[in-house]
């Protein structure tokens, strides 16, 4: 009876390591795939956004390739920062790394618009109104 409780132990105790390595490949090609976006794209994340909420919006904009990756692994990476709100630009081909490091520094998209003297707020703001992807709450 003990010979079979220790052999049992072992076929478990193996499954389980078989399935820890499977695991652990799966997620590392997941994390190593690049980005299949093949021109640079403006992703807006949220303000309030969660991790799993924002590898999504990752995965649907095909910047990412796994939102359960990206989340194991933006607590792995840099654990006492975290993801920003903002408008960021992807390159093609940007790796799980990068978009993590990006997102969690706050390096967001700048936009430049240039403000003629002498106009009035009201000018202004007219103008920002016509600047296209520029949304005014």
């Amino acid at each position: 009876m003990k010979f079979f409780i220790t052999k049992f132990l072992l076929t478990v105790f193996i499954l389980l390591l078989a399935l820890g390595i499977g695991v652990a490949y799966y997620s590392f090609t997941k994390f190593k795939t690049p980005a299949t976006i093949t021109t640079d794209k403006l992703v807006v994340i949220p303000k309030g956004s969660g991790i799993m909420m924002i590898g999504e919006i990752l995965k649907s904009q095909n910047i990412i390739s796994d939102s359960y990756v990206f989340a194991v692994a933006t607590k792995l990476i840099d654990p006492q920062l975290t993801l920003k709100a903002g408008e960021y630009q992807f390159s093609p081909h940007s790796m799980m790394r990068d978009v993590i490091s990006k997102i969690k520094k706050g390096d967001t998209f700048k936009r430049q618009f240039t403000i003629p003297e002498g106009l009035t707020s009201f000018e202004i703001l007219e103008r920002l109104k016509s600047v296209p992807d520029i949304q005014l709450s």
